[in-house]
């Protein structure tokens, strides 16, 4: 076969192969799926999330120190219930609080909390994140504040919000016990822990869709 024959026919490949690779990309090789948007939150309107015991244990890396809360609970509101809207707009808030049963830490958690569905659900668990956490720790002879996003999943179904992990970051940390403890700014601060939402009378579960 002639190098002008050859050329054509070379040709003629590279396109088909380039319209076989355009295929698979649209039916998703290019990677994960994206989320759906528009997520639909509703339910509430009011948000009352109560740690499950034994409690929100909460653990400064790499020092291991740690403290367990056995009361924490996290109030707010879903944002405009049954509107639909992005995965980068949040569903909710949280901005008052209750804690206590932290042994000798006094824990106050600070600012308002953002309750971010990030992907589509796996069954009823719905990926979610608290961002904008932030809570000051305070103890004899160590303190500091604590801020950064708490990541986990939210169930529909047994209306749980469970955390996996973190991006809690220290700083302002003042004392003379902090360096003893091994507890330095810029140290990560581990969660973990189980929320039911519990909301109060007038109020209905959390529920999300599209």
């Amino acid at each position: 076969m002639s190098v002008p024959t050859i050329r054509p026919l070379v040709r003629t490949l590279a396109a088909a192969l380039a319209v076989a690779v355009s295929l698979a990309l649209a039916v998703g090789g290019a990677g994960p799926a994206q989320a759906v948007n528009p997520y639909k939150p509703s339910g509430g309107p009011a948000l009352r999330f109560v740690v499950d015991m034994p409690g929100a244990t909460f653990t400064v890396v790499p020092s291991g120190v740690t403290t367990t809360c056995t009361m924490f609970t996290l109030n707010g509101v879903v944002e405009a219930p049954g509107v639909g809207r992005m995965h980068t707009t949040r569903a909710g808030y949280l901005d008052t609080w209750t804690t206590g049963g932290c042994g000798s830490v006094v824990v106050t958690p600070t600012g308002t909390w953002d309750v971010m569905i990030t992907g589509d659900p796996t069954g009823t668990a719905w990926p979610a994140r608290l961002r904008n956490a932030a809570a000051h720790g305070a103890a004899a002879g160590c303190s500091f504040d604590a801020a950064g996003d708490v990541i986990g999943t939210f169930d529909t179904g047994t209306q749980k919000f469970t955390a996996t992990s973190s991006t809690l970051t220290l700083s302002g940390v003042t004392g003379p016990l902090c360096p003893l403890l091994d507890i330095a700014a810029g140290d990560g601060l581990d969660v973990v822990g189980t929320w039911t939402d519990l909301p109060p009378l007038g109020s209905g579960p959390f529920a999300l869709g599209h």
